[in-house]
């Protein structure tokens, strides 16, 4: 199985990022993981739906695996933390950019295929990241007429399948608790969302 990858997650539970949840799933379909997830001592609740984040059945030796994905709840400022080498304590801050993270382990082509598309895709990550996901009411009324102009032209929003784009601006949207005041366009596609088995694990922990 070669080395195996250590990654730790800080996570905010009154924040859950479902893009991770997303990815996570994703990737039990390609590596054998080890999750797991610890209290820090600034969190004293978490919310029952989503203590039992993941279900390892029995647990086997560390080496039997190829992820150790660690998550620890805990207060964090600015989204989620993911520590790449906990022995080196290197940081990557933020949902989309966590996203990213574990994208480039699901497909390694994700930097070196059709750069105009990769392209597009970064501009939805920083849509949702900074405009909505931290931006104004004013910022987030003009996210959501792009959003629907966009989905008014095609079913997804790079390309003619699901990506990371769409993965990030459905955990937003999901986290903002707006999904059921959004406009047509942005409906229909939550709904496509929804019905894609892609979404089906982190589903089960949207409040």
């Amino acid at each position: 199985t070669g080395k195996l990858h250590d990654i730790v997650v800080y996570i905010d539970p009154s924040s859950i990022p479902y893009s991770l949840l997303v990815l996570y799933h994703q990737l039990q379909q390609h590596y054998s993981i080890l999750a797991s997830t610890h209290l820090h001592s600034s969190v004293s609740y978490v919310p029952d739906n989503i203590q039992n984040l993941f279900n390892n059945g029995l647990v086997q030796s560390r080496k039997d695996y190829q992820i150790a994905l660690t998550v620890i709840w805990k207060k964090v400022l600015f989204g989620p933390r993911l520590m790449v080498d906990p022995s080196k304590q290197t940081a990557i801050e933020g949902e989309v950019n966590v996203a990213r993270y574990l994208q480039r382990l699901l497909d390694s082509s994700f930097d070196s295929g059709d750069v105009v598309q990769a392209t597009q895709i970064d501009e939805w990550l920083d849509t949702a990241q900074i405009q909505y996901n931290n931006g104004s009411n004013k910022e987030r009324a003009a996210v959501m007429r792009s959003l629907n102009a966009k989905l008014g032209k095609s079913s997804w929003l790079v390309g003619d399948r699901c990506s990371l784009a769409d993965v990030a601006m459905w955990s937003v949207l999901q986290q903002s608790g707006q999904v059921d005041n959004v406009p047509g366009n942005v409906k229909k596609w939550l709904t496509s969302c929804n019905a894609s088995s892609l979404f089906a694990y982190a589903l089960k922990f949207v409040q």
